[in-house]
């Protein structure tokens, strides 16, 4: 899924304004020059990789898009979704709780995760949306959610948080059962 905005746009007043309003609401004195480039280079259509140090903020980067995009297109904040990948269940629930902090919707999709919550996720209730990539290829609920209409007009990123792992999910975390090629698509 793809965002693009002219590139111009993308050196105006009102992208910098936005990213004034980022950085308040993430409470971060600025933004690093990666993470603007990585937050361009979405916009301009690209797929993005960020590897750099623990604490750097590539989190940042992934969890920075629904509230830009809702911003930069003068929609009301929480119609954008982001869909992240993640391997861990405890790194899911401390994002999670993390985003929350900050007044955005969020939630994650795991084993024994309250089934309300579940539901809302399949309404679009949430901006953030972890799901583990077992859960996503071998649960056919989650992967029948994104061709909701909800989630085609409104996801506007998929993320993999941690990506250094996804050479580790192919080989050793899944069940044969588990249909690999919509992940390899």
């Amino acid at each position: 899924m793809t965002c693009t905005l002219d590139i111009s746009f993308l050196e105006g007043q009102d992208f910098q304004n936005s990213l004034r309003v980022l950085c308040c609401f993430f409470q971060i004195e600025q933004i690093h020059e990666e993470q603007l480039q990585c937050i361009k280079a979405f916009y301009s259509g690209k797929d993005v990789y960020l590897s750099t140090m623990t604490g750097y903020g590539k989190s940042f980067v992934y969890q920075s898009l629904p509230l830009l995009h809702d911003l930069l297109i003068e929609q009301a904040v929480g119609t954008s979704i982001a869909i992240v990948i993640c391997p861990l269940v405890s790194l899911m629930i401390d994002q999670v709780s993390y985003i929350q902090s900050l007044g955005l919707s969020a939630a994650a999709i795991y084993s024994g995760q309250d089934p309300k919550i579940l539901a809302d996720i399949e309404e679009g209730i949430y901006s953030y949306v972890y799901v583990s990539p077992e859960s996503l290829l071998s649960v056919e609920r989650w992967r029948i959610m994104l061709s909701y209409p909800t989630f085609k007009g409104h996801c506007i990123t998929v993320c993999i948080d941690e990506a250094h792992c996804i050479s580790h999910w192919y080989v050793h975390s899944f069940k044969p059962s588990v249909n690999m090629t919509l992940f390899e698509q």
